[in-house]
């Protein structure tokens, strides 16, 4: 149940969700899920729709599950926002299919974004909607490349509580004396780039420890050739999340495509420089608080490591920048830039120093 939201104000179709998992129990590949999802998504905003109340005067809802109700809503001269939470799924495919390519071993069925009926139904909600946020840089570029209207997109950066993540008063710093610790939460997986993290543990055994967070799996190619220096944990409770985080020093994030990675903020607010590539739809500010890197180059990733491994007092200071991000990141600030974000005129990206002040 949503904090703070009046059960009144709530509507649910349950059964509909009972549906879908049912559904995609018996699909047999990654196109018949994707068809699915379009599916139901439409039937979930056709529920929607029927139940907008009278004076409604704006509505907000999320990519690839809005169309009927984007349609609905505009017969009746309601202001439309659409939060894209994640690259175009053209640009999504094109990406991943790439890499896919480069890196037999790590290969999985995508599915087709197009056949499926994701993509027309993206272009269709775009054309509808008067305002589309978009959670990173990153995600508001995937629209201009695939000839969306960018023109109606702000860039939003999300919020999370930061008081669920306090960190350790008894954290030791980083000292000369020990191996860099080198943290990833996230999927196991070519999309989050765990691929290019093993690589990059390979040339730093003497340098840096991994710890792989996260659920899935390795490809059985891969398994058995894991670095010594990489310690994979699997999936773990939230609630365990936070000690890992106090066990690092960086986090690391090579995402192939992303829409904004929470993660990444949770390190920030933890103290922890973050080293992502843009497509990671990170807040880093490059040298400040971590550092961006260029999707897919390991040699980046690996020179950046080894120069927090060798500058322990940038370490320190980038921590340290890191931990101010705080107010930034919290979800007090998250609701300005937010409300912001989908009535003023302008479109672009809310800045940090507006919002914070």
């Amino acid at each position: 149940m949503p904090e703070n939201v009046p059960p009144s104000k709530i509507r649910a179709d349950t059964w509909l969700g009972v549906q879908y998992v049912m559904a995609l129990a018996r699909a047999r590949s990654e196109t018949q899920k994707l068809k699915l999802y379009v599916e139901f998504g439409s039937r979930f905003a056709s529920f929607v729709s029927k139940r907008i109340p009278n004076n409604a005067k704006t509505i907000y809802a999320m990519n690839t599950e809005c169309l009927e109700l984007f349609r609905a809503g505009k017969s009746r001269g309601i202001r439309l926002v659409l939060e894209q939470t994640i690259a175009p799924g053209a640009v999504v495919q094109s990406i991943l299919k790439e890499y896919c390519g480069r890196e037999p071993d790590w290969a999985v069925d995508l599915g087709d974004y197009y056949s499926s009926g994701i993509v027309d139904r993206e272009l269709q909600e775009w054309e509808l909607a008067d305002r589309i946020i978009c959670g990173s840089q990153f995600v508001a570029d995937g629209i201009r490349s695939v000839g969306g209207p960018v023109d109606k997109c702000v860039v939003v950066p999300y919020g999370i509580r930061t008081n669920s993540f306090t960190p350790s008063l008894d954290r030791k710093p980083v000292g000369a004396d020990r191996r860099l610790r080198v943290l990833t939460v996230g999927s196991l997986g070519l999309r989050k780039g765990t691929h290019l993290i093993l690589n990059a543990a390979k040339e730093l055994s003497d340098s840096a420890t991994f710890r792989l967070v996260g659920p899935g799996s390795l490809p059985l190619s891969i398994r058995n050739r894991v670095p010594e220096n990489v310690e994979v944990i699997g999936q773990c409770p939230r609630s365990a999340i936070q000690d890992h985080f106090s066990w690092a020093d960086v986090f690391l994030l090579p995402s192939l495509c992303e829409g904004s990675a929470m993660v990444t903020y949770e390190a920030l607010i933890m103290g922890i420089p973050v080293i992502c590539t843009p497509n990671t739809g990170s807040i880093v500010k490059d040298g400040k608080d971590g550092f961006l890197i260029p999707i897919g180059c390991v040699a980046s990733m690996v020179d950046r490591l080894l120069y927090l491994n060798n500058s322990r007092n940038v370490l320190k200071e980038m921590s340290a920048a890191a931990f101010q991000r705080r107010a930034f990141i919290d979800t007090a600030a998250y609701d300005n830039r937010l409300l912001s974000g989908v009535f003023d005129e302008t479109t672009g990206t809310i800045s940090e120093e507006a919002v914070v002040s």
